[in-house]
């Protein structure tokens, strides 16, 4: 049961507009069906859980390359995809960025050459409908991986009603 701490975007985790996250890939990476709990302040006198009790269901992780220096446009690439910039713009916008352009900015910085590798990390809430959980959301993948996360969805469901 994986946790993740929000220092920024801490509101929008909160009310649930922030549904994904881009995290360093861990010595335990987080999967598909993981149940991830929400906090800011953790190893803190002020943690705070952002969701429930029970945590939230990762439905989908892929990995993320962001490549870039401060005198161009980041190059991103999701499980080996590039990303067109309207591509860009959405995974921004639904990362909790108010742009593009502060989405670089955080990533990229204003110094150096940056290369990050990772894990975009997708959340849905325990007890949404299963019919919230929107295919569309998987930039890419095998049907057999989508497959597989509509299957482990609806099991857990079942199980939880």
């Amino acid at each position: 049961m994986p946790s993740l701490n929000f220092t920024k975007f801490v509101d929008k985790v909160e009310n649930g507009s922030k549904t994904q996250t881009i995290r360093a890939i861990r010595k335990r990476p987080i999967k598909v069906g993981d149940t991830l709990h929400l906090f800011t302040g953790q190893r803190h006198p002020g943690c705070r859980r952002l969701s429930p009790p029970e945590g939230v269901v990762c439905t989908a992780v892929n990995t993320i390359n962001i490549m870039g220096d401060p005198f161009s446009l980041a190059i991103i690439a999701v499980d080996g995809r590039e990303l067109n910039s309207s591509d860009t713009i959405d995974l921004a916008l639904r990362d909790g960025f108010d742009s593009a352009g502060d989405f670089r900015r955080f990533f990229i910085g204003e110094k150096r050459e940056t290369r990050f590798h990772g894990q975009l990390i997708r959340w849905k809430w325990w007890g949404e409908p299963i019919d919230a959980i929107d295919p569309s959301l998987w930039l890419t993948g095998s049907e057999a991986d989508k497959d597989r996360s509509r299957s482990f969805m609806v099991k857990r469901m079942e199980t939880t009603v």
